[in-house]
């Protein structure tokens, strides 16, 4: 899965208007996320196992100007970080638990295309948009800019 982002799309211009506009037009799911944040990296919890994660410095990130006609689409790989492959038994002492909320929006329920959105303390602080489609696919195409005009 690639994660995409249209700077163009401001957090600060969202409301949860729009958020309660969303969950009654499209299918929605919400998933709850704590990550542990560290000096050494985060961790997160999962199936009772403790997993650090590690920045990946071979992500390729692309930018598209002029994505339909008038944004700019970055594109990044979903493996930014890299989950590694055993479970550690401590977390370090100086940590911070951040739990966020993501919405994520589909067209349907099957669709392979996401809008997500994601709040901590029922603030939004980041929108992306996921899917394994290439960014000049015209199903791609077609879900994003009909996201972007709900927002816009």
């Amino acid at each position: 899965m690639n994660k995409y982002y249209i700077p163009e799309i401001s957090i600060n211009n969202i409301s949860h208007a729009i958020i309660d506009k969303f969950k009654n037009k499209f299918h929605y799911d919400i998933f709850n996320d704590n990550i542990i944040l560290t000096d050494q990296g985060y961790y997160k919890i999962i199936d009772n196992q403790i997993f650090s994660h590690s920045f990946n410095f071979y992500n390729n990130s692309i930018t598209v100007n002029d994505f339909l006609k008038k944004y700019t689409l970055i594109k990044q790989s979903k493996h930014t970080w890299k989950k590694n492959k055993y479970p550690t038994n401590h977390i370090p002492f100086n940590h911070t638990l951040l739990q966020q909320t993501i919405i994520q929006f589909k067209i349907n329920k099957y669709s392979k295309f996401s809008c997500n959105i994601v709040l901590n303390k029922h603030k939004i602080y980041d929108i992306y948009f996921l899917s394994d489609e290439s960014h000049d696919d015209f199903s791609f195409i077609e879900d994003i800019s009909y996201f972007i005009r709900m927002f816009i």
